[in-house]
């Protein structure tokens, strides 16, 4: 009798802490990634708050990842993000134009970190042949406030929305 007392209040126990967790996800988390879903929500961020909302959201598809964030004005990535086998850096411009400067940094950035999906988060981008050309070369991929917002709905909606804007994260997780 004793042994199923205890079991029942330690699955009492266990229910209580789901309808927490629960309560937490649908107060906090979901609201605040609903949100993310606008391309406002990004063009209106500052920007430290700009480089931590572009890392939680890569990380969001490596659950069990490690983030690290670097210093402005040093020549790394401005995030880092190791998700099991796979290695993402970013470089994150909240102000102005990313250039090809930004782009050959991320791209040094990528083979300094041998990362296997490099990222250039910003408000916008100089449309230049350089820029298209060290995209594809180089293996980089561009994310402006609506792609960020498509990246968002993605995580969101559990991929749904993944042919909605293909080139969000080039490299999938199950392939890494």
């Amino acid at each position: 009798h004793a042994k199923r007392v205890t079991a029942f209040h330690a699955a009492a126990s266990r229910r209580d802490a789901f309808r927490q967790a629960t309560a937490q996800f649908e107060t906090h988390i979901l609201p605040w990634r609903q949100q993310q879903t606008d391309p406002q929500y990004w063009a209106t961020l500052e920007a430290g708050n700009f480089d931590q909302a572009v890392a939680d959201l890569i990380l969001g598809f490596f659950p069990d990842g490690a983030v690290s964030l670097t210093p402005a004005g040093t020549q790394s990535a401005d995030i880092v993000v190791s998700g099991g086998s796979t290695t993402v850096v970013a470089q994150c411009k909240r102000r102005g134009r990313a250039g090809i400067d930004d782009v050959r940094q991320l791209a040094g950035a990528k083979l300094f970190h041998r990362a296997d999906i490099a990222i250039c988060a910003a408000a916008s981008f100089e449309d230049t042949p350089q820029m298209k050309e060290h995209e594809e070369r180089c293996g980089l991929t561009f994310w402006d406030a609506q792609d960020l917002a498509n990246v968002a709905s993605q995580l969101l909606d559990g991929g749904q929305t993944a042919a909605k804007a293909p080139r969000l994260m080039p490299l999938s997780v199950s392939e890494a």
